[in-house]
């Protein structure tokens, strides 16, 4: 227990106290904060710029340095993020799914950001939230949540030490990080030569003694939906009872690694709005930016062989002349993702790649024997990649681990840091 009395947040933090009027011309332009960009104490993908009248509605809450921001819907992503200079805030413009904390004297800002970031703090928000698939808690609610209040003195030593061992642990995150991209953009280099029949040498420390050359080259190129159908009917959920359950994919549930199948839907609530697919189909994100993360997956392990998901997926299934893994490989090359990129629709934070660019996307043609010698040689070469990068990120996670202890023990007096060289 903390060695500090005891505030309740509204006595020392302003909530939401500025935002865009409705006023505000069509042409204003802006970078805008949503819930997806926002991890525990850092973005975890770049604002996006868009004008007024192309921003959603939720696009209004306005911030400056020395502000706190945390989520306050879907509160168990624990989205909580501090606004510095270096944000630049007064171009930025973040979702009304946040709360925009403004410290008051005599809480110090820097303070109150690690403080917000601590355990007791973000387990707070989200015990205190209500609903189950879209949890959320109101500003009285968060204004009425109890935090530390050391001496001035005292939150400035906190605020100076943690700055500097935070620095150094992100500092050893990044590095780890930067090898993963690494890694991960030789994995896509070997993909992509695969598939095209060209293989990179630098893409691998040892060229394989038996490569399985592509027929590409010589034999041309056809149309993806000769050899799959794209978004195509699924009569197995049609006989379905209405009772039945069935395993339903949120788009965070999907994972190039797989599908989190924990969660289940009645047939009979999932008739409309949600994208259906079978054991075996491929489950491609069509969205912005998941479809450019490479989130592609098959779906395996469906209980009853069938499931539903959000509508923001593409299915592809494979037909006969196909090897599926062959297939889910060439969805992760660097053309399809970069033309996929390319022929997006929709408004900013909104684009999506049509089913149509899908169904037109060239593939090799090559006979299901070798689509299964590459998809063999992929999956073991990647193997060895993936490993690596497992052990990249194990890493990051006990760093992460420690850094979130550190703050943690800081903020609520079980660190002392009096004396602590920065």
């Amino acid at each position: 227990m903390s060695r500090w009395p005891r505030v309740p947040l509204k006595f020392v933090v302003g909530i939401n106290e500025r935002s865009l009027p409705e006023s505000t011309p069509d042409g204003y332009e802006f970078r805008y904060i949503d819930i997806a960009t926002v991890g525990r104490g850092c973005l975890v993908a770049e604002p996006q710029v868009m004008s007024f009248a192309d921003a959603p509605s939720r696009a209004r809450r306005l911030v400056r340095v020395g502000d706190t921001i945390t989520s306050t819907v879907r509160t168990y992503l624990r989205a909580v993020y501090p606004i510095t200079a270096a944000d630049n805030p007064a171009t930025l413009v973040v979702s009304t799914g946040f709360a925009v904390l403004t410290p008051r004297a005599p809480l110090d800002s820097r303070f109150f950001a690690w403080v917000a970031q601590s355990d007791p703090f973000v387990e707070e928000v989200v015990a205190r939230s209500v609903g189950v698939s879209y949890p959320a808690i109101n500003a009285s609610d968060l204004g009425r949540l109890e935090i530390p209040l050391p001496s001035t003195e005292e939150q400035r030593a906190i605020a100076d030490f943690l700055d500097a061992e935070t620095a150094r642990i992100d500092a050893l995150i990044a590095k780890q990080r930067q090898l993963i991209n690494l890694l991960q953009e030789r994995r896509q280099t070997l993909i992509t030569a695969a598939v095209a029949g060209e293989l990179n040498p630098c893409a691998t420390q040892e060229a394989p003694r038996e490569y399985p050359r592509s027929a590409s080259r010589g034999d041309g190129m056809i149309r993806l939906r000769h050899l799959a159908a794209v978004n195509p009917p699924t009569p197995e959920f049609d006989r379905l009872p209405d009772h039945t359950l069935v395993p339903f994919v949120p788009l965070e549930a999907v994972w190039s690694s797989g599908l989190d199948l924990s969660r289940r839907k009645a047939k009979g609530d999932a008739l409309t709005g949600y994208t259906r697919f079978i054991e075996g189909d491929i489950v491609v994100p069509k969205i912005t930016p998941t479809f450019q993360a490479d989130r592609t997956t098959i779906a395996q392990g469906l209980e009853g062989g069938v499931a539903v998901g959000t509508t923001e997926l593409h299915v592809v299934r494979p037909g006969p002349g196909a090897e599926r893994r062959y297939i889910r490989y060439l969805l992760s090359s660097r053309p399809f993702l970069h033309g996929g990129e390319a022929e997006m629709i929709g408004v900013a934070g909104q684009k999506r790649v049509p089913d149509t660019w899908l169904r037109d996307f060239p593939v090799p043609v090559t006979d299901v024997a070798k689509q299964r010698a590459i998809a063999d040689f992929l999956d073991a070469e990647t193997g060895r990649i993936d490993a690596l990068i497992a052990k990249q990120r194990q890493l990051i996670n006990l760093l992460q681990e420690r850094r979130q202890t550190l703050i943690t023990a800081a903020v609520i007096g079980e660190l002392d840091v009096s004396g602590v060289a920065a």
